[in-house]
């Protein structure tokens, strides 16, 4: 049986979605579009989320009058797989999706777009920034993970622990990818938080960095203050790097952006509306 249409099944709600699907790089990129405004907004999951388990909930709550929200199942997530999820490429992931989401962008028609990003989805949210500036309206990116630290270590070893899980979340995605795939994903992870801990590596703030420094638009960093791949000096450095941007912390909230999705859909579409 198909696991994942079983998942569509039982836990995608969102309405008058349309959907397709984009070949990038030789990888047939999965897109789903939601709403007619005039205010384009792509959005880019974390690790092992797809745009149905983690933007449904946040699109239900936004106004398809004001905008239009294209969401991205990155390469090895949601229905982009397969390929497989391989973080530990010789090209940093973070930069590769940020690419291919601009060229689906390109595919779709969009000329110019806001970008929204949770977890990983963030920080290919901030390099898109700063590699695509005159494409880019503004940017939102959410828990966003910045640099692999031993803290970082701590969060994504746990998250291979299935069982404990909350029961929902992990019926959802096993449901949706099988139980062997999303733990050989969520191991990947490990192994790149490892690799990239490393003195010598430290790829992904780097690229954060870099990238930051040429990002001129419009930039809003959200934070759970009780999740553990919040990094505090790092993302104040990124902050500071960035010509014009904001930092929104919520104290009581940890990694899932869904713990506070409410505040997060009020704060985003202020800073998308101003």
């Amino acid at each position: 049986k198909n696991t994942r249409n079983v998942f569509l099944r039982r836990y995608c709600h969102t309405p008058n979605t349309t959907c397709g699907r984009v070949v990038v790089e030789d990888v047939s990129l999965f897109w789903e579009i939601y709403g007619q405004g005039p205010h384009p907004v792509l959005c880019i999951p974390g690790l092992a989320g797809s745009t149905v388990e983690s933007f449904h909930p946040v699109w239900n709550l936004m106004s398809p009058e004001k905008y239009t929200l294209v969401g991205i199942d990155p390469p090895g997530q949601g229905r982009s797989y397969p390929p497989e999820v391989d973080l530990l490429s010789e090209e940093l992931y973070t930069w590769k999706h940020a690419r291919m989401a601009n060229a689906l962008m390109t595919e779709l028609g969009y000329d110019k777009f806001s970008v929204l990003g949770w977890s990983n989805g963030g920080s290919a949210a901030l390099v898109m920034g700063g590699a695509f500036p005159n494409r880019i309206n503004k940017v939102i990116c959410c828990n966003s993970p910045y640099r692999a630290t031993k803290k970082t270590l701590r969060l994504v070893q746990a998250m291979t622990n299935l069982e404990k899980w909350p029961p929902d979340l992990r019926r959802r995605l096993v449901d949706f990818y099988g139980e062997a795939y999303l733990r050989k994903m969520l191991q990947n992870q490990v192994d790149f938080v490892i690799d990239d801990g490393q003195p010598h590596r430290d790829r992904m703030y780097k690229c954060v960095l870099e990238f930051s420094e040429k990002n001129f638009r419009p930039t809003l960093m959200v934070a759970g203050l009780k999740d553990m791949s919040w990094n505090p000096e790092e993302a104040e450095c990124i902050r500071n790097t960035i010509r014009d941007c904001r930092l929104v912390t919520f104290p009581n909230c940890g990694h899932s952006h869904l713990e506070f999705v409410e505040d997060l859909v009020r704060i985003s579409e202020e800073f998308l509306d101003e």
